[in-house]
C-alpha cells in the first residue's frame, strides 16, 4: 500500500480563553462550554466553571442554603413543641398525683 508523504505538521494549538484571547485555555466551563484560562476557572467540587456561570449559580446556592436553614428551624420548633407537650403531661400527672393525695 502506498501512503503519500505527510505534509508539514501543523502545531497543536490549544484553544484560547473566551475572556482573555491572549491566554491559553486550561479547560472548558461545564455549564456554557466556553474555553477558560486558569484565572477564569473556578473549580467547584472539582468541576471547572467560568465566572459568569458561577455568578448565575449564586442565587441557586443561596436558595438551597435558605432551605437548609428553614429545615433546621422547623426541627428546632418541632423539638420545642414536643418538649412543651411532654413537659405539660408530666406536670399534669404530678398535679393529679398530688391532688389525689398520692406520694
Amino acid at each position: 500500500m502506498y501512503y503519500p508523504p505527510a505534509g508539514p505538521q501543523q502545531p497543536f494549538l490549544r484553544p484560547q480563553c473566551a475572556q482573555h484571547p491572549d491566554r491559553e485555555a486550561i479547560g472548558i466551563c461545564v455549564v456554557c462550554r466556553r474555553p477558560i484560562c486558569a484565572e477564569c476557572s473556578t473549580p467547584i467540587e472539582g468541576i471547572n466553571r467560568c465566572a459568569a456561570c458561577v455568578r448565575a449559580l449564586a442565587p441557586v446556592a443561596e436558595f438551597e442554603a435558605s432551605l437548609q436553614r428553614d429545615e433546621h428551624a422547623e426541627l428546632r420548633l418541632g423539638n420545642f413543641v414536643a418538649l412543651l407537650f411532654f413537659g405539660g403531661l408530666i406536670f399534669l400527672a404530678m398535679l393529679g398525683v398530688s391532688y389525689c393525695g398520692g406520694g
